[in-house]
């Protein structure tokens, strides 16, 4: 039986397909077709984890046709996810010269600089995700370490000793920021900012 949610299916994935290829040139073709008919694009979270900041704004001015809307939500410096980047940082080298932080999309006034052009309105608020794990935060630590990709990276780059330095100092960032009442468990309070973006006509 057909439901508006399996009708809006197909231009859901559509959607998704065109903003994860948002920095892929092979995918220009496809993204410059998709976006005659899907104006909006979503993404959540992972657009920090790019390096090519100016041009992932220019793309995303570049995709989206006039009058369409561009939604992102992207963790906060200030937030939990920002605090664990602090803590790769005092644990890895530190990133080449002129390599913007990958907070920077969280960030009010960087995100008004980088979408300046191109976009009417800007619209952002500052909002809570709370990530809850059925386990206590030593093994949420273990589980962003399999699943999650900075801290894959982070561990990765690392001997053995100073991964278990690594991993003490976000256990302990886990613990403090635990709010679960439940035993063995963890939730954590993830700021990030809400971003809804609306290309020039």
């Amino acid at each position: 039986m057909d439901t508006p949610e399996s009708k809006n299916a197909p231009e859901r994935i559509a959607r998704k397909i065109v903003a994860d290829c948002a920095d892929c040139d092979c995918c220009r073709p496809i993204m410059d077709e998709a976006c005659l008919f899907f104006p909006e694009l979503y993404r959540l979270y992972d657009r920090q984890v790019e390096t090519g900041q100016p041009i992932a704004a220019a793309e995303l001015r570049r995709v989206t046709r006039p009058g369409g809307i561009v939604a992102m939500a992207n963790w906060t410096p200030e937030g939990f996810i920002g605090k664990m980047f602090n803590v790769f940082k005092a644990h890895l080298p530190p990133p080449p010269a002129g390599v913007p932080s990958p907070m920077g999309w969280g960030n009010e006034t960087t995100v008004r600089l980088r979408l300046r052009h191109g976009f009417a309105v800007v619209g952002l608020n500052r909002r809570i995700a709370l990530m809850r794990y059925p386990f206590p935060p030593a093994e949420t630590v273990e589980f962003f370490r399999q699943y999650y990709g900075p801290t894959q990276r982070a561990f990765a780059s690392l001997d053995a000793s100073a991964q278990a330095a690594l991993r003490r100092e976000l256990v302990e960032l886990q613990t403090a920021n635990n709010i679960a009442t439940a035993a063995d468990t963890t939730e954590v309070a993830a700021e990030y900012l809400e971003i809804v973006a609306v290309r020039s006509v």
